[in-house]
């Protein structure tokens, strides 16, 4: 499962709208999650408890990621 959760965070990094970056949601959502992430590892020094705690952090990458996004997702044929 952490394969497929890596190929799929790559896969939404590689899409985003650079245009999209300075927009003020872009923005909050970038400084929200590297808070949360700090905040989670201070906390999380027992490796059971970050297995648990990473999914916590997950659904507001994705929501996040989701925002800047490309319109369609470039593929090379």
């Amino acid at each position: 499962e952490n394969i497929l959760l890596i190929i799929i965070m790559l896969a939404m990094i590689i899409n985003v709208d650079k245009k999209k970056l300075t927009e003020p949601k872009a923005m909050f959502f970038l400084i929200f999650f590297a808070v949360s992430s700090f905040v989670m590892s201070q906390f999380s020094y027992n490796e059971g408890i970050y297995w648990r705690q990473k999914w916590l952090l997950f659904p507001y990458f994705f929501i996040g990621m989701s925002l800047i996004q490309k319109k369609h997702l470039d593929v090379k044929k």
